[in-house]
């Protein structure tokens, strides 16, 4: 049900979040990077996870904001934002599926990372 306007505002934020990457700017990043999630969570109708989202983003600010120094996983993420943004355009729900669980999957896997370098 997400409409032309929300993917537009995704691919900005999108966009957004690569040019930061290029010039190494990571507060942006996670800007862009929140009101793309937000744009997304809420185009989906899921207030309670907007909420969630609210309570749990400031104790993981400082993980994300520790993976904004590992340019390679904010590239991927990049690549993840888009593909999704595809399968989104084309309305192919399972490929959305799989991309958001492939995005969640990497996130995971480097809060992990950091979380363990930080133990």
């Amino acid at each position: 049900t997400i409409s032309d306007r929300e993917l537009a505002a995704l691919a900005s934020e999108t966009e957004l979040m690569a040019d930061a990457v290029r010039t190494g700017d990571g507060r942006t990043f996670i800007a862009a990077d929140d009101r793309f999630h937000r744009i997304l969570v809420d185009a989906g109708g899921f207030q309670q996870i907007a909420d969630i989202i609210g309570r749990v983003n400031a104790q993981l600010d400082r993980v994300r904001y520790l993976s904004t120094a590992q340019p390679v996983r904010s590239r991927v993420a990049v690549r993840e934002h888009r593909a999704l943004i595809k399968s989104l355009r084309a309305r192919d729900g399972a490929g959305v599926a799989d991309q958001l669980r492939r995005h969640l999957q990497g996130s995971r896997a480097v809060i992990r990372s950091i979380l363990s370098e930080q133990s």
